[in-house]
């Protein structure tokens, strides 16, 4: 049985909720389609996941795993490569803006982990559909920008920085502006 994502409020705010039974959505169907998503979405085996996703398109809103989230959340912790990043544009073409929103049980959207674990292309093909992705908080709070000055490299620091019309807002608080310079001073991320 798969793992559903319920939604929170109107906000689009979503968590993975538990098991669920999606009609059909019992062990033989977990066994034939979520746990070879899984697996495709690890290595960027797009075919295998257009067949899945071409049998059950419901599957895209479904967390494959857990921990994780759903097939965005997963691809989001592989490693860029040419396989992974063509994965993450079909993926993201197929999804709604709605969908890319979707937050896992530890509350971050794929976004957001892209940005954490400093995934810079990942995170652009996701912002390019749903510029909102920078505004949405994740893990203890943090905006997408403040998490990468903590865990990121400098070149996604830089990019969100900039897109994030240099933490302009009404969302960026001040504790938010200061624990992002803060990390950045600490991280050596302006040279000094």
């Amino acid at each position: 049985m798969a793992v559903g994502l319920v939604r929170k409020n109107e906000r689009s705010e979503i968590w993975l909720a538990g098991e669920v039974d999606k009609g059909e959505g019992n062990t033989e169907d977990y066994l034939k389609l979520v746990v070879p998503l899984y697996e495709a979405s690890i290595t960027g085996d797009w075919e295998t996941s257009k067949i899945i996703f071409d049998k059950r398109p419901d599957l895209v809103s479904i967390g494959v795993n857990n921990y994780l989230g759903t097939t965005l959340h997963v691809t989001a912790t592989s490693e860029e490569t040419k396989l992974s990043l063509n994965f993450m544009k079909n993926l993201v073409n197929m999804m709604t803006r709605e969908q890319l929103e979707l937050k896992n049980k530890n509350d971050n959207t794929a976004f957001s982990i892209a940005s954490a674990s400093g995934k810079e292309k990942m995170a652009k093909i996701m912002m390019e559909k749903n510029h909102n992705l920078l505004n949405i908080r994740g893990n203890n709070g943090y905006l997408p920008l403040s998490s990468a000055a903590i865990t990121g490299t400098h070149n996604i620091v830089k990019w969100l920085y900039k897109h994030s019309q240099k933490m302009t807002g009404d969302h960026w608080t001040a504790t938010d502006k200061s624990l992002t310079l803060f990390h950045c001073v600490k991280r050596n991320f302006f040279g000094a």
